[in-house]
């Protein structure tokens, strides 16, 4: 699956990778390697994102977890984010997937398969 960027986008995230590698040598490399995971994750998980316009997506995390939750550390909300991640993509069925869970979606298509992201 090939991912495209908008020129926009790809020239404020080289600005990104090149202010983390100012501030700290190696850690635009961290940065762009956490990008491509997010990306990775989008693809992976399309109905997490919710249709923002024809050409971009938002997440339903933030809409439905975090404006809703008070974390009182990182720990807690690691946890709230984990209990919400296990609901939404075991327990919680979909319109967009027949009313099925997505893992039992998964099981009913038999040519699923897994594509990485090419930058």
């Amino acid at each position: 699956m090939e991912i495209r960027i908008l020129e926009i986008a790809r020239i404020e995230l080289d600005d990104a990778i090149d202010y983390y590698n100012y501030e700290l040598p190696g850690l635009g490399a961290v940065f762009f390697s956490e990008f491509l995971s997010a990306v990775n994750r989008i693809v992976k998980q399309p109905l997490a994102w919710l249709p923002y316009s024809g050409r971009t997506r938002r997440c339903r995390l933030r809409d439905e977890c975090l404006n809703v939750n008070w974390f009182m550390s990182l720990d807690h909300a690691r946890e709230v984010i984990g209990q919400w991640q296990e609901d939404y993509n075991s327990i919680r069925p979909h319109s967009g997937l027949g009313r099925l869970t997505p893992e039992e979606f998964l099981v009913q298509q038999k040519d699923f398969y897994q594509e990485e992201v090419v930058y």
